[in-house]
């Protein structure tokens, strides 16, 4: 799954700044499919990290699709929870964000 992929990517940039070697997902809190695309549309996801916890994170993926007259619309969205490992074993990442950054 692509959004899962692209969530993936966000929370392991997240972690660069930390030692932790790692995430993993472990929950999914909904897709919800909002249009759907059609053959020749080039589709885009956007992820961003939402809030934080001592070894989780929350990673919200937004999915837009490009027709061919250039007309953007967003199809999808969903929340992706990760926990930060170092090793084999889950480990706090010591992230933090700002309450504005919070969603």
């Amino acid at each position: 799954m692509r959004m899962d992929r692209v969530a993936a990517e966000c929370a392991r940039r997240a972690l660069y700044s930390s030692v932790c070697d790692s995430a993993l997902t472990v929950k999914v809190e909904g897709v919800t499919f909002y249009v759907g695309a059609s053959l020749g549309d080039i589709i885009f996801l956007e992820a961003e990290l939402t809030k934080v916890g001592i070894k989780s994170m929350n990673i919200n993926v937004v999915g837009f699709r490009e027709d061919s007259s250039g007309k953007k619309e967003k199809i999808c969205d969903g929340t992706f929870v990760f926990v930060s490992k170092y090793g084999d074993k889950t480990f706090p990442h010591g992230l933090k964000i700002t309450k504005e950054q919070e969603k």
